[in-house]
């Protein structure tokens, strides 16, 4: 399901807001909401129907937001082939392919699991497959790669994107509960030592991103 929120606040690819639905505090925690297109009077978000925030959700009805959070993504170069890796959440990335469409870039999508197509923009190629052969396919062709996950990436996989000529980012989107910091909820571990998701990131540069352990 896809629902348009009319708002005056700007979001860019790559920040996202803390929503609350219910007009009490209960539950407390704010959920972060991630723009699947930015328009200039608001933005769509995009839920599946199991989420149980979609029953919330009422054509017509007001709802909280706090925003915007994050960091915005560097413009990305004029014409730039841009790789997009969906590990769990590919709507995520979607403001970044239409930024780089704006750009007469060229946009593809690698998903590990289906998804509706249909729903997105035609000039994005799509690719449904084993992500890893999927990525020695198209590694060569990327000026740009951005890979979408909940957590840190395999160490497999972020050493495959690391060895390319592409220049590669994450958006981690772990839970960001409070969204300034404070919680430490979305604590990622970085060659600088731990960085925060809501407020440092959460798209990083894969480089400046490491497991605990090492």
């Amino acid at each position: 399901m896809r629902a348009w929120l009319e708002s005056e606040i700007t979001l860019v690819a790559g920040q996202f807001v803390l929503a609350r639905v219910t007009p009490s505090c209960d539950p407390y925690l704010r959920r972060p909401l991630f723009p699947v297109k930015i328009g200039p009077n608001g933005f769509a978000i995009e839920l599946s129907a199991a989420d149980p925030f979609s029953l919330l959700l009422q054509h017509g009805e007001t709802i909280s937001i706090l925003g915007p959070l994050g960091r915005m993504f560097s413009i990305l170069p004029q014409s730039a082939n841009l790789l997009l890796v969906g590990r769990s959440q590919p709507h995520f990335l979607l403001p970044l392919a239409a930024q780089a469409l704006e750009r007469a870039g060229a946009v593809t999508l690698l998903l590990s699991q289906p998804y509706p197509v249909e729903a997105l923009d035609p000039q994005i190629e799509v690719r449904l497959g084993e992500l890893s052969q999927m990525l020695d396919d198209s590694l060569g062709w990327a000026d740009n790669v951005v890979i979408q996950s909940h957590a840190v990436l395999p160490a497999g996989l972020r050493q495959q994107v690391q060895h390319s000529a592409s220049k590669a980012y994450a958006l981690i989107s772990p839970p960001m509960p409070c969204g300034t910091g404070a919680c430490q909820a979305c604590a990622i571990y970085s060659g600088d030592g731990w960085r925060l998701a809501c407020t440092d990131g959460p798209t990083f540069e894969l480089d400046d991103l490491k497991p605990a352990h090492e």
